[in-house]
């Protein structure tokens, strides 16, 4: 007897460790079939390392990429969660007024073994959206690296039009970190195999995020 009450306490023990060793992480989803890209799902660590997923309507296969954000961006995410108590609320955060063609956000906070999800689709709760818009901002930079990276290497022809649309998020406040992409900016502007219209445009928007 004694036996299998100390098999079930080491059990137990193994359990709650692995519990308390599972990083503590915000995870965003955005799931809408209608939308070109139809599913997305960001995963942040506490210490800025994270994952994006992504798939798009019309693909298969998900794309997956590491990333890291910087400590201040972390810091506002943990200041918004905070702002709004998640994990003690019981708030399901949804509208009265539903909007399922927008599609559904899903948010997850994990922190010290203890955990909360919630969904919805439509909500008038400020805090809330500054989250899911700083969410939007990560993947728009994320996605648009990878874009000017593949690119830079492979369609030269192609980067005015990613440069554009880079100059344009970066107006609407669509970048959550400008100064993440100036990296493959500089790389770009000096980089004298690419077309003069390209790295002209790289330079400006250097210039314009330097401001």
């Amino acid at each position: 007897m004694s036996k299998i009450v100390t098999l079930f306490l080491l059990l137990f023990s193994s359990i709650s460790v692995f519990a308390l060793d599972e990083p503590n992480k915000f995870i965003y989803k955005f799931e809408n079939p209608r939308f070109d890209v139809s599913f997305v799902e960001i995963d942040i660590q506490f210490n800025g390392e994270g994952r994006l997923r992504y798939k798009k309507r019309d693909e298969n296969d998900e794309v997956k990429e590491s990333l890291k954000l910087l400590p201040s961006t972390v810091r506002r995410l943990q200041g918004l969660f905070n702002d709004l108590k998640f994990l003690e609320s019981t708030d399901s955060y949804q509208s009265d007024k539903s909007l399922p063609h927008l599609g559904t956000v899903t948010l997850v906070m994990k922190a010290n073994g203890r955990e909360r999800e919630i969904n919805f689709n439509y909500t008038s709760n400020r805090s809330l959206m500054q989250i899911v818009e700083l969410f939007r901002g990560i993947e728009n930079q994320q996605r648009r690296l990878t874009e000017l990276k593949f690119a830079r290497q492979y369609s030269h022809l192609d980067l005015p039009k990613q440069l554009k649309n880079l100059e344009g998020e970066l107006k609407r406040d669509k970048i959550a970190e400008p100064e993440q992409v100036l990296p493959i900016l500089s790389e770009i502007a000096l980089d004298d195999s690419l077309p003069l219209i390209a790295r002209n445009s790289a330079e400006k928007l250097i210039k314009q995020i330097k401001k």
